[in-house]
């Protein structure tokens, strides 16, 4: 399980910056982005506390949206709902680390709570991550110490929602496991690309055939570069296809408008079968190691 901490930008805005559109839309967007990254995650929780809890919603602390119908009436269901969901208790410590460089917060109280809960939960083996509000994105990796010594392992830094990516396990947590997960199978490929291929843009429209899906349900091995296969040929052109060395991807011969691509190389040679169309693919069977693939 991995604990979530929130930094203290994110739990708070001046009312100056409130009542500015362009940074109350800039807050509410990267705060939902981040609650809505751990709400979806099954293996993070958020690290919360009982003083966290008054001081973020009781007066005389009051947040500038609850000072705001309607946006008291449009946030708070939201945030609570969130928060009841995926918050999980965590005691405070007497220890207090040291933040470098430091975080620019103008709540000191929110400001220590955070910096009890980072060596509370170092020393109780806890994994945890820091979100970060989108004003105290650094430009080098912050360091915490206690004492003057570094806290190890260092927490893992988030600052947007691309950061989760890396906590999902997609050959395990969307691989298909029938012929109806087109959706998750699809969201895998996604993943895929915006965490691993430099969120390159993908050029088609795709899915795959029930057949396909049946299939790789029962695969075990080469999970990943099944994925990658399918991932890259999204990201190209036919023609860029045909020339990379790792998909050889062609035509096969006598079938309009079907080609297949390599997703290991001889001697085991597993290849996919598509469907091309100048906008779409349809992935429609893997053959694995030893199985006819037609036209060879």
């Amino acid at each position: 399980m991995n604990y979530a901490l929130l930094e203290p930008s994110l739990l708070s805005i001046s009312e100056e910056d409130w009542y500015c559109e362009c940074s109350r839309d800039e807050y509410l967007e990267h705060f939902n982005s981040i609650m809505n990254c751990i709400n979806d995650s099954s293996n993070i929780k958020l690290a919360w506390n009982d003083l966290y809890d008054d001081l973020f919603w009781t007066s005389p602390q009051k947040r500038p949206w609850k000072m705001d119908r309607y946006w008291s009436n449009t946030i708070i269901p939201i945030i609570y709902e969130k928060l009841q969901k995926n918050a999980i208790h965590q005691d405070l410590g007497e220890e207090l680390c040291e933040v470098e460089p430091k975080i620019n917060c103008e709540r000191e109280d929110l400001y220590s709570i955070f910096c009890k809960l980072i060596p509370q939960l170092n020393s109780e083996g806890k994994d945890s991550l820091i979100c970060f509000g989108s004003k105290n994105i650094p430009i080098k990796p912050h360091e915490f110490f206690v004492s003057g010594e570094k806290i190890e392992p260092t927490p893992r830094m988030f600052y947007s929602e691309n950061c989760f990516l890396s906590l999902i396990d997609i050959e395990s947590e969307l691989w298909p496991t029938g012929n109806d997960d087109n959706e998750s199978f699809k969201k895998a490929i996604n993943i895929k690309i915006a965490r691993d291929l430099c969120n390159q843009k993908i050029l088609y429209d795709f899915c795959f055939s029930q057949k396909f899906l049946k299939k790789i349900s029962k695969v075990n091995i080469d999970r990943d570069k099944i994925i990658t296969a399918i991932a890259r040929r999204l990201i190209m052109n036919t023609s860029d296809a045909g020339r990379d060395g790792c998909l050889q991807d062609e035509n096969i011969e006598g079938q309009e408008s079907i080609r297949r691509l390599r997703v290991t190389p001889r001697p085991s040679s597993k290849r996919i079968h598509y469907k091309n169309s100048p906008n779409k693919i349809e992935f429609l069977m893997f053959y694995d190691v030893g199985e006819h693939d037609d036209g060879l």
